[in-house]
């Protein structure tokens, strides 16, 4: 594995299973060395074989319509990303929309009649000339810029519903705040949200859920304003909704540990369905090669789906009268969506980039228990020419005595007898993990002829809610003391030359690179990627 497979390798993600359960969209990405760019297309795998669905050339996000007879989905093929419409039959797709600040990820209305989306609303006056001076800007919020789109100040997000049929648009929320998420009641008539619509927005970490009628009108708070609360949806008969999040009581401090909740439609009897296990949901395993689509929550009739993150995997989980993981085993499962009875997943382990992966669910946990079946192999031919180097799945007692995940790969071409350099990897964060997925930059180092560690040190997230915020307002402590027992670990292997380890990370593991360096001298060499320097300014 090299650097110049990058243009060979593929991205597979976003598995959307039609409701019919016949076939399956979802989104293959490259890099095209030509044009310097990604390239995206929408597939389509109908039961026998996959073929590419979409002809441009910037599409994703792909999402049927629940009676199965369109598929929308985002392009940018004309700047901006637009939702555009294909028949489930086939033809030619047409943009449903033409914002001149684009659309977000199509939402579906259970008549298939309208869609849903977030769309950015201008917040003051912006000049639509492009060769007019840039203008001053008095910011006067804490949040005015975001990585990847500039200054944000200028602009909000609400919630938008087009017309299948007329393409007409509206706006159905408005204000001064950011509105995520939207989902549809069963009946069509109202839109829940996530939203911070308090005056201090951006001077707070949290978030409500919110409800609005389909044809607008002011907001009503469904959670308590004590909490953090994302991705809504409703239950089948439309009586409560689950989400995603943490409360946070008056006097006591926040979790920060996302869980599995339900409230009343009138705002009470709200209720952890995880309370009494150690189970984060999302998926918070890190790789480098994904286009994940989306994960959150579903909630059907034969239950509520949502994934996990254990101990550097992710599993898709479903609770109804019990909890039960549907995906057992040392993979990454890195998005899913349901239909009763049968699931589509992207799943990948550390030999194998993502894949899309189909499996029935009415047997999970019966004798017989159903297995996962790869529907695609987008990436098969490199796989059989590139030598690629499986991790080991080590554990080592950390700080306090607390077993730690690590992994451990020996360079390309290892031989017997010799000694190689090693390479310590930290993970950004720090509530992210490593784990069980594959990860291009360490396959390509260990060609280059270097080890690899890497490990999830205290602050990581997939173990627990106590491990995940041990290191609040003490970081290069405990997980300092993590990372050195790796190093003791790694040292004691017969083909590790001991002077020539050397340590890098990223974001959150950058500052920890930083820390180590200026704590102990048994590194060769270190290299900080995007790094907090800073500790006061995070700068």
């Amino acid at each position: 594995m090299s650097p110049e497979e990058l243009y060979r390798l593929k991205m597979v993600g976003d598995a959307q299973i039609a409701p019919d359960g016949k076939r399956i969209a979802y989104v293959v990405k490259h890099l095209d060395r030509d044009r310097n760019d990604y390239v995206s297309n929408i597939y389509l795998w109908d039961g026998d074989s996959s073929r590419q669905y979409t002809s441009g050339d910037k599409d994703s996000t792909p999402r049927w319509s629940p009676d199965g007879r369109w598929l929308a989905f985002l392009s940018r093929r004309e700047g901006k990303a637009q939702i555009y419409l294909l028949p489930a039959s086939g033809g030619e797709a047409v943009p449903l929309t033409d914002r001149k600040p684009g659309a977000g990820t199509p939402v579906w209305s259970p008549q298939s009649d309208a869609i849903a989306f977030v769309g950015s609303v201008p917040n003051g006056e912006e000049s639509d000339d492009p060769d007019a001076p840039a203008p001053t800007r008095i910011v006067e919020r804490a949040v005015y810029k975001e990585d990847g789109s500039g200054f944000i100040d200028h602009q909000r997000s609400h919630i938008f519903i087009v017309a299948r049929a007329t393409r007409e648009l509206r706006q159905i929320t408005s204000g001064d705040a950011y509105d995520e998420e939207p989902t549809w009641s069963p009946d069509g008539r109202h839109l829940a949200f996530a939203s911070n619509r308090n005056p201090e927005w951006d001077l707070e970490s949290s978030s409500d859920i919110w409800l609005v009628p389909r044809d607008g009108g002011e907001p009503r708070r469904v959670t308590d304003g004590r909490g953090t609360w994302t991705s809504p949806r409703f239950s089948p008969d439309g009586s409560r909704l689950a989400m995603v999040g943490y409360a946070k009581p008056d006097g006591e401090a926040p979790t920060y540990f996302p869980q599995l909740w339900t409230v009343a439609w009138d705002g009470g009897d709200l209720e952890n369905l995880l309370e009494g296990t150690d189970l984060a949901v999302g998926d918070s395993v890190s790789s480098d090669w994904s286009t994940a689509g989306a994960g959150g929550v579903q909630w059907l009739e034969d239950g509520l789906y949502f994934l996990i993150s254990e101990r550097g995997t992710t599993q898709l989980y479903r609770r109804h009268e019990t909890l039960e993981s549907l995906t057992p085993g040392r993979h990454h499962v890195m998005d899913f969506s349901a239909i009763p009875g049968c699931v589509a997943y992207t799943l990948a382990d550390a030999m194998h980039p993502a894949e899309i992966a189909l499996q029935p669910t009415r047997q999970v946990g019966a004798e017989g228990e159903a297995r996962s079946q790869l529907v695609t192999a987008h990436n098969a031919e490199i796989l059989t020419t590139a030598e690629l180097i499986q991790p080991e799945h080590v554990t080592f007692e950390g700080a306090e005595g607390i077993e730690i995940d690590g992994w451990v790969m020996k360079p390309a071409g290892y031989a017997e007898g010799q000694r190689y350099p090693l390479i310590v990897s930290i993970h950004g964060g720090p509530v992210f993990a490593y784990g069980e997925t594959f990860f291009h930059e360490f396959q390509t180092l260990a060609t280059a002829g270097f080890g690899v560690f890497y490990c999830n040190p205290h602050g990581s997230s997939s173990r627990g809610q106590q491990f995940q915020v041990s290191i609040m307002g003490d970081w290069g402590n405990l997980d300092y003391r993590d990372m050195m027992a790796g190093v003791d670990l790694v040292e004691k292997l017969p083909w590790v030359d001991v002077h020539r380890i050397g340590v890098e990370g990223g974001s959150y593991g950058g500052f920890l690179t930083n820390w180590l360096i200026s704590h102990t001298d048994r590194f060769a060499a270190a290299c900080t990627e995007r790094s907090i320097c800073n500790a006061v300014s995070q700068g």
